[in-house]
């Protein structure tokens, strides 16, 4: 947990930033205090999310934890409706720097369309972006009992019986 504190402090501290900047008109006190909401809300679930998309286990060895950017293996995929192909570093990088906002992700069971989500959201916790990554398995949200993804994500940063943290939490996801 400890190694991958310096990433999720990198993105805590620019999605604080990002607060601040769209509350500066508030007095300077609410503003700390929002901040300071902001981080504590989402440092647990950061570094849960985190931890999960940069390391898995194998069906092979189901006790070690390997790291995905150093066991990922590329591949290429097809871009629909044209079949163009395109490599997946090149559709990453499109997705970093922001050219591409929306994709989906189609394949049969077991083709890698969770691993490709893991690297991606493990390139965006160490690179230098505005977004912050939510990476939500939907048998996890399938799982969950109410019916509000800001809850789930609260519920999954522990922070669900934490009232006071809602809106500074809403706040942060616009």
């Amino acid at each position: 947990s400890e190694a991958l504190r310096p990433a999720v402090n990198q993105l805590l501290q620019r999605g604080a930033e990002r607060l601040i900047g769209l509350v500066s008109e508030l007095p300077r006190e609410v503003i700390h205090r929002g901040r300071a909401f902001f981080e504590v809300g989402f440092s647990t679930y950061l570094t849960q999310s985190y931890d999960a998309c940069r390391h898995f286990k194998t069906i092979l060895n189901p006790k070690i934890r390997l790291d995905i950017t150093t066991h990922y293996l590329s591949v290429d995929l097809t871009q629909s409706p044209f079949n163009k192909v395109i490599a997946d570093s090149l559709l990453m990088a499109d997705i970093l720097s922001g050219e591409r906002q929306k994709i989906i992700i189609t394949g049969l069971a077991g083709s890698g369309k969770t691993m490709l989500m893991r690297r991606l959201v493990a390139e965006f916790y160490t690179t230098l972006s505005n977004k912050i990554p939510l990476f939500i398995e939907l048998r996890d949200l399938n799982a969950f009992d109410g019916h509000d993804i800001i809850e789930f994500l609260r519920h999954r940063g522990g922070l669900s019986d934490a009232t006071e943290s809602s809106t500074y939490f809403k706040a942060a996801m616009d």
